[in-house]
């Protein structure tokens, strides 16, 4: 077969599908209103709860963590030798309540006997009054056991806790958009780790005039396009629309718009292929022909 007769209808189709992306565009633009902006993630902070050295941290930027997935680990060997110590204390208090919860079941079995016999004259005051101080000394004994459980239970439950914070994981899907601290750095209390972004999930923010706002409708379709992939187009949906006017950022168009107040639209984008990078400059139009 002639190679240029395969070569005249891939080159035919590529044409026209091109022409309908740009006419499908410039159509859009006629009618909707367009913004630019800069392609954002949701990003999260993870940070330390505790202040402990990095023994581990099985990430690096770029990479691609899961809800769940450990992104640091705490050296713990100290609270691992007092977890052990604080269990051993928790037995001992368990069987040394047992115990007395036993002698407290039998003094108080004998002491209410011994009401029943001296109301019949069948016991003297002394035996009474001995089984008596039996018995309230067990209960005083048994509920400082009790107690003494109940503060060692406490103290495994809050080792263990400790243990479970030098555990740092992510708690989303996403990519480490950065490591703010590496292997060996000892950490303070509330100290960021790693930042994660949500990039399956990016979105775009335009900002749009006050006599342009009453258009744009919360669920509205918009196309999103960047110049690192020229032609294509991105689908995104308008899921929020500021309930307050701001001055346009700085980094938006002309020096006069930037003095207008404005509203800004949130446009959340598909971003199946993982192309759309947090930092992207990227032109939106959302389709209001409709309303």
């Amino acid at each position: 077969m002639d190679k240029r007769r395969i070569i005249v209808p891939i080159v035919l189709v590529l044409g026209i599908t091109a022409y309908f992306v740009v006419s499908g565009i410039k159509n859009a633009m006629h009618n909707g209103l367009s913004g630019s902006g800069t392609i954002e993630v949701t990003q999260v902070d993870i940070s330390s709860k505790i202040m402990g050295k990095i023994n581990k941290m099985p990430v690096e930027e770029g990479g691609r963590v899961i809800k769940g997935g450990l992104v640091a680990e705490l050296a713990h060997d100290e609270l691992n030798a007092q977890l052990k110590q604080a269990k051993a204390s928790l037995n001992g208090a368990s069987e040394m309540m047992v115990q007395i919860k036993t002698q407290y079941k039998n003094a108080e079995d004998n002491y209410k006997r011994a009401v029943e016999l001296l109301k019949s004259g069948s016991t003297s005051q002394q035996q009474f009054d001995q089984l008596e101080t039996q018995y309230k000394v067990l209960e005083s004994q048994l509920k400082s056991s009790t107690e003494q459980k109940n503060q060692t239970e406490a103290q495994v439950a809050y080792i263990s806790a400790m243990i479970d914070n030098c555990y740092l994981k992510s708690p989303i899907d996403g990519v480490v958009l950065s490591k703010n601290a590496e292997e060996g750095e000892m950490l303070s209390p509330g100290m960021s780790v790693v930042t994660v972004g949500d990039t399956e999930k990016p979105y775009l923010k335009i900002y749009i005039a006050e006599t342009e706002l009453g258009k744009v409708k919360l669920g509205q379709k918009a196309a999103v396009s960047n110049d690192s992939f020229p032609g294509k187009i991105y689908e995104g949906k308008v899921v929020n629309i500021a309930s307050q006017s701001e001055f346009t950022p700085k980094n938006i168009q002309t020096k006069d718009e930037r003095t207008r107040l404005v509203f800004a639209v949130k446009i959340l984008l598909d971003n199946v292929k993982d192309e759309l990078k947090p930092g992207m400059p990227a032109d939106a139009v959302i389709n209001v022909k409709d309303n």
